[in-house]
């Protein structure tokens, strides 16, 4: 689901969840008739993340790169300087 938010472009549909007869979890957009009284749906767009809030997660992504990998290329030009 976490793929789902973060996706630009994506449409605020509501997601349900109900169990069918076979008492197996459900959870899809469209809920079949006998089933509506007991689904549990919302509104996915109170998820959906707003275009500051993307570029801030991607801004966070990068950053935390840039960290990752910093330390490996410190590590390496030391030991070349051996």
């Amino acid at each position: 689901m976490t793929l789902a938010l973060l996706t630009t472009g994506a449409k605020a549909t509501s997601i349900c969840r109900w169990v069918n007869d076979a008492g197996q979890t459900q959870i899809t957009e469209v809920v079949p008739e006998k089933y509506r009284s007991a689904a549990m749906c919302t509104d996915s767009q109170k998820y959906e993340l707003s275009d500051e809030q993307r570029r801030a997660v991607e801004q966070q992504r990068a950053e935390a790169k840039a960290q990752a990998h910093q330390p490996r290329a410190q590590v390496r030009a030391s030991k070349q300087l051996m």
